[in-house]
């Protein structure tokens, strides 16, 4: 015993010795690997002497109370604090060895290295005035300054590890916080939170982990290590989305496993700041992404805007509302509330939108643009009850028309681009309604009508369009078409729309680029009724034309009768389970894929879907819409296989191929896999199976790692 006693005191005092010497000459040592790993293990060593010196410290003020004689109860003190004296030191001689990693310094870290230095250096003193015996008051004195050393270090280790203030920090949390939005900054007031509460602790000027701080905007912008973390208006490239959006296991993952993850809320808050440019002083009222409004609104508004106190219409009838010229559907996955677009001008009628009365109280949206809507039609808008957002962009609409809009007591966003309406026509709806939002390009209301209007009205905001000079020149936006949905069954008549008047606009539907001289223009509508690949573009003399746009149009001429699938998808992406891939609801291509809800991923495990026909059917071809992200891990099927067979009849072959693998340098872009069925006999049974890459390839940054395999939709022809 007295042995180990010796070996232990030595060894405390050539511990103490050693961390002397770092202190002094440590930041000029390339300490080696091993003794780097042995650093890591600081974090789990440190409650060691907390425990021990703290127990030591209780033993004494209360030894009275325990049934030991007081020999017995100093040797058992005695042995505590010689343990806390050990456990001590080697604690902050691995915390030496940790602190020279990349990624901490700073005051806090000083203070931290100091305070634990000194725990280590005072408590072999006070185990030493224990055992001669020294005066009881020094030694009370002694254990109340190395308990108080105690806390002090640990409240500058939680702060490295968690961040300033972790431990107080729920006492100034009251819940969810909210935000003056007609006065807020996009960054430093809805975007800086979430980054301050889920990214700082490890990103600061004390703990700069991969080099990067982001606690104040220059060096956030500037990046770390690793580059800088994002480009505006690229998001698709953006480095510090796709560290959020890795795997929870992934070593790259933003946070790591076990700190506080973001929503998917707050990612699509994140993403919409990046699209919109990136800025740092921009408000909200003048964010280009009109996605951010909605999203801020969610965080940090009022939850009234996005909740509904009605019930949700009858399914079949809202499917026997669509049609090739009008689209019903929910404004969100699980959501009552309804948006209504029509398309085709030709087939607008007064009917056509009378016929949707009956689900008035769930239609919270309604698309008008470029439909031939007057006083008759607006008489009927006035009977939706609960409609929020109204487009009637390019439409005959005047004041008299817009009157009507004075009976719609939760109108918000009113969209007159293009039309008839006067000053007089829109302050009277304003003097008689709640509106927040206008658009009113093109119209007769001037900047200086719009800006009296909104003097007048707090919280208003009117955009009434972008008033250039004379040597100004500008590119014309993105043509929109509509419908937007790529996937359809029946025929539909295809329009385009542009906010500026007097556009032409070209396009193709074989594939080639629009040109002036050879491609037709726009007129009413087209009908696709096959797989067709359209491209668009505005041109207009005196403005520089708009970008080309391009959708690929998808046909399927079967929905099975029955449907299911073999294996369940990921929890994290599993959308709506086999119907999600039969609802003609593309799913995004964006890289924040997986929270649209509309794609199912698959990780080592094979994708099989088993579907059913009451009446055989013959089938040339199936295609499956799967996601190409190699940079995100999200590659083709390794191999396809589809089985089949008809009543009486073994299942057999009917398909088998290898989808080519990407390249390194691949696009995000949604993959159509084409399966072109031999023998073209009738099925009532089709079994698919798609087998998810097992190993990533050698160029990839996560090489050996399997791969995604995501899935929204299966065309049957």
């Amino acid at each position: 015993m007295r042995l180990l006693k010796e070996t232990t005191v030595n060894l405390i005092i050539g511990l103490n010795v050693f961390l002397a010497f770092l202190l002094l000459f440590g930041p000029g040592i390339d300490l080696p690997l091993p003794l780097k790993v042995v650093g890591r293990m600081h974090p789990l060593l440190l409650h060691f002497p907390i425990v021990l010196l703290l127990t030591a410290f209780v033993f004494e003020a209360f030894k009275k109370h325990f049934p030991l004689d007081r020999a017995d109860m100093g040797k058992i003190i005695q042995t505590l604090l010689l343990a806390g004296c050990l456990s001590a030191a080697v604690t902050a001689v691995l915390g030496l060895f940790l602190s020279s990693e990349e990624g901490y310094s700073g005051d806090t870290l000083q203070w931290h290295k100091w305070t634990g230095t000194a725990v280590s250096f005072l408590s072999p003193l006070l185990w030493w005035g224990y055992t001669l015996r020294k005066g009881r008051n020094i030694l009370y004195a002694g254990m109340v300054v190395v308990l108080g050393l105690l806390l002090v270090a640990g409240h500058f280790g939680a702060s490295l590890t968690h961040g300033e203030n972790y431990v107080l920090a729920p006492m100034g949390s009251t819940g969810k916080t909210t935000v003056d939005l007609s006065e807020a900054h996009v960054y430093s007031d809805l975007v800086q939170p979430i980054l301050k509460e889920k990214c700082f602790s490890c990103h600061n000027p004390d703990k700069a982990k991969g080099e990067l701080v982001m606690t104040d905007t220059s060096s956030f912008s500037a990046g770390g290590k690793s580059g800088k973390p994002f480009a505006a208006a690229t998001f698709g490239e953006s480095l510090l989305v796709e560290r959020l959006l890795l795997d929870i296991d992934h070593e790259h993952r933003m946070p790591p496993k076990g700190k506080p993850q973001l929503s998917q809320t707050e990612i699509a808050l994140v993403k919409a700041w990046i699209n919109g440019g990136g800025d740092f002083t921009v408000r909200l009222a003048d964010a280009p992404d009109p996605e951010i409004k909605p999203l801020a609104s969610a965080l940090y508004g009022s939850s009234a805007e996005n909740t509904y106190d009605f019930g949700p219409a009858n399914a079949a009838r809202i499917e026997q509302l669509n049609t090739s010229y009008r689209l019903v559907a929910p404004v969100a996955f699980n959501t009552p509330a309804l948006d209504v677009s029509f398309f085709n001008r030709n087939s607008f009628e007064l009917k056509s939108l009378e016929e949707i009365k009956e689900i008035a109280t769930q239609v919270v949206q309604l698309n008008l643009s470029g439909m031939p809507v007057g006083d008759a039609e607006m008489a009927v808008v006035a009977s939706f009850p609960n409609l929020r957002r109204l487009n009637l962009n390019y439409t005959g609409v005047t004041d008299q028309g817009l009157a009507a809009a004075t009976q719609l007591p939760a109108l918000r966003t009113l969209m007159i681009t293009g039309t008839e309406v006067t000053t007089a026509g829109l302050t009277s709806l304003l003097n008689a309604s709640k509106l927040s939002q206008v658009y009113a390009w093109n119209t007769l209301l001037g900047p200086q009508e719009a800006d009296s209007l909104m003097q007048i009205h707090p919280g208003l905001r009117i955009d009434s369009g972008f008033m250039a000079d004379d040597t100004t020149t500008l590119q014309l936006n993105n043509p929109r078409l509509n419908p937007e949905h790529i996937f359809f069954r029946q025929p539909f008549a295809l329009t385009v729309d542009h906010p500026v008047a007097g556009t032409d606009l070209l396009y193709t539907t074989d594939g080639s680029e629009p040109d002036s001289l050879q491609s037709p223009r726009f007129r009413e509508s087209i009908t696709i009724s096959d797989n067709t690949v359209v491209k668009v573009k505005a041109v207009k003399e005196g403005w520089i034309q708009s970008p080309v746009v391009e959708k690929s149009y998808q046909r399927t001429t079967y929905l099975p009768d029955t449907f299911s699938l073999a294996h369940p998808p990921h929890p994290l992406h599993k959308g709506r389970g086999a119907a999600t891939l039969f609802d003609l609801a593309e799913g995004s291509t964006d890289i924040l894929y997986a929270s649209d809800g509309k794609w199912l991923g698959y990780n080592g495990q094979e994708f099989i879907a088993e579907l059913g026909f009451k009446q055989p059917v013959v089938l040339k071809e199936i295609l499956l819409s799967t996601l190409l992200s190699a940079r995100l891990e999200s590659f083709p099927p390794y191999e396809v296989e589809i089985w089949g067979h008809g009543p009486g009849n073994p299942p057999e072959r009917m398909a088998r191929l290898k989808p080519e693998m990407p390249a390194k340098d691949s696009k995000v872009r949604r993959n159509i896999i084409s399966c072109p069925i031999a023998g073209h006999k009738p099925v009532s049974t089709i079994k698919i199976i798609a087998r998810p890459v097992e190993k990533l390839p050698a160029w990839h940054p996560n090489p050996g790692k399997p791969a995604w395999l995501f899935i929204d939709e299966i065309l049957l022809n």
